[in-house]
């Protein structure tokens, strides 16, 4: 019997004898490496196509087909950067001037009173934008407008003054005429010119006004 209890004493004394830090650590399992690629962001390409005119205008095209939407804009590296002081605000002036009466509207204009009322077609001096329609064109684009429901407006900066239209996608063709028009043929009405000289003015004073204007300046 004290034999048989002494060795049961030797087997306990054996067993709390082995520690854990004896037991077999588990090795980390390392990531295969298809687990790792897969895990792997894929990069986003912009679809972006720019090619360079002729004439030195660079066209940029974002081609986005989420939305039916469609915008045209053109920045004129220009702003008073360019402006001697006493030329001050020109720019800014010619921004407004911009969506006012061009050649191209003018002659759209002629074209429909020139049978319906000859009497103001020949006081407005419609025989001259007659004689432009070689150089500008089909403006019959003019009588979409009014259905393309476009937004459209602009800004002027230190080193860029930029127009844009925005519109459905159908109605690309005549928002695009119509700014490359409004460029191309302007015509600087003087009535035009004094009523929005008057505008610039007003919105100068609107800015002077306001003491944030000077920390943006």
């Amino acid at each position: 019997m004290k034999n048989l209890t002494l060795t049961s004493l030797l087997i306990i004394a054996l067993l709390a004898g082995v520690t854990p830090a004896q037991r077999p650590k588990p090795q980390p399992t390392k990531p295969s490496p298809t687990t790792a690629s897969a895990q792997t962001p894929t990069p986003y390409e912009i679809p972006v196509v720019v090619k360079n005119l002729a004439n030195g205008m660079q066209v940029i095209v974002f081609p986005d087909h989420s939305v039916p939407l469609v915008t045209v804009a053109l920045a004129v590296r220009n702003g008073s950067f360019t402006e001697p002081p006493e030329l001050n605000g020109l720019s800014h002036l010619y921004e407004h001037m911009f969506f006012k009466t061009n050649h191209a509207t003018a002659l759209y204009r002629c074209q429909n009173m020139q049978f319906s009322n000859t009497q103001l077609f020949h006081a407005s001096g419609c025989e001259g934008e007659l004689a432009l329609k070689p150089q500008i064109g089909d403006v019959n684009y003019q009588g979409q407008l009014e259905e393309t429901g476009a937004a459209s407006n602009a800004t002027t900066q230190q080193e860029v003054v930029e127009y844009f239209s925005s519109t459905t996608s159908p109605f690309l063709q005549p928002v695009l005429r119509s700014i490359r028009d409004a460029i191309r043929f302007p015509k600087f009405d003087e009535d035009e010119f004094t009523s929005e000289k008057q505008v610039v003015i007003g919105e100068l004073d609107r800015n002077l006004s306001n003491p944030y204007y000077y920390l943006n300046d």
